[in-house]
């Protein structure tokens, strides 16, 4: 399990968790995901929901880091 937090130089208010590799290895492409906590919620979002990912400012840069 991975987590991503936001730094002291880049303030954001959730917490990204991926999936264990054995979960989604064999996931076709479209329904890849990762957990997301915010306001004490969590929440499972597929990796190409653009337009969840993009609603939540600075989501998408610790989303798609290549």
């Amino acid at each position: 399990m991975l987590k991503f937090i936001g730094t002291d130089m880049q303030k954001v208010d959730f917490e990204i968790q991926l999936p264990q590799t054995e979960i989604v290895r064999n996931l076709p492409i479209q329904e890849e995901f990762f957990w997301l906590r915010q306001n004490q919620e969590e929440h499972k979002l597929r990796l190409h929901d653009y337009a969840q990912i993009y609603r939540i400012p600075h989501l998408s840069k610790f989303t798609f880091r290549g």
